[in-house]
C-alpha cells in the first residue's frame, strides 16, 4: 500500500526509523518528516544535521487548552533555548522557534528585535 500513496509522515525523529520507512514507499511517494508535536522532538539539534535539512517537514503543536502558537515575531525576538521548558507548551515553542529561523535561512543562534 505504501508503494502506492502520494506521502506519507514520518512521525520519529530517529533518522533510522525514517530511513526504514523510505524502503517501504514507493519511488514516487512524497516522504514528510513530522517536527515540533511530541515533547520528545527536539528541532534545534535535528536541524542542525545537515542531511535533515534537505527534507520535507510539517510540524504541529500538541493539542491543549490553548495550543495556539505565538506570533512569529515574538520566536524571533528570543534565542531558541529561551523557550526550552519540560511542559508542552514549552516544547511547542521552543521547536516552533526553531523551525521559525529553518524556514527563513536564518541562524538558530540569530535573534531579530
Amino acid at each position: 500500500m505504501l508503494r502506492e500513496v502520494d506521502w506519507v509522515m514520518n512521525e520519529s525523529p530517529d533518522p533510522k526509523l525514517y530511513e526504514i520507512g523510505r524502503c517501504m514507499v514507493g519511488v514516487k511517494t512524497r516522504m514528510i518528516q513530522n517536527e515540533v508535536g511530541w515533547a520528545n522532538d527536539d528541532a534545534k539539534s535535528f536541524l542542525a544535521d545537515p542531511h535533515n535539512r534537505g527534507l520535507n517537514l510539517y510540524g504541529f503543536a500538541e493539542p491543549g487548552e490553548n495550543s495556539l502558537p505565538l506570533p512569529i515575531s515574538e520566536y524571533l525576538r528570543k534565542p531558541v533555548d529561551a523557550f526550552k521548558g519540560k511542559d508542552h507548551r514549552s516544547t511547542n515553542n521552543y521547536n516552533i522557534a526553531a523551525l521559525a529561523r529553518f524556514y527563513r535561512g536564518i541562524p538558530m543562534d540569530a535573534v531579530i528585535k
